[in-house]
């Protein structure tokens, strides 16, 4: 199963990851905007294939360093958070 509209607030979202891993290599597509989340789920480090992942209209304020895990990433969305600080 993939992600959708039911998954509403950050725990349902790591619960979803954590009960799905096999899960993680098909997903290339992630859309987690207006979810009011205040990190990034680490889990989404493994996804590795991920694509598109938009994050826009939460309250996230800085992003962890295995964000760079992502690297077939070709749109990424932060628009509306609260970023103060980037990994280096």
């Amino acid at each position: 199963p993939q992600p959708s509209a039911l998954l509403q607030t950050a725990e349902e979202i790591r619960s979803w990851m954590k009960k799905n891993p096999q899960g993680f290599a098909s997903i290339l597509e992630l859309n987690l905007s207006d979810k009011k989340l205040t990190s990034l789920p680490p889990e989404v480090a493994f996804l590795v294939h991920l694509q598109v992942l938009r994050l826009g209209n939460n309250q996230i304020k800085e992003l962890p360093s295995s964000i760079e895990n992502l690297t077939q990433l070709r749109t990424f969305n932060l628009g509306n958070n609260q970023i103060k600080k980037l990994p280096s």
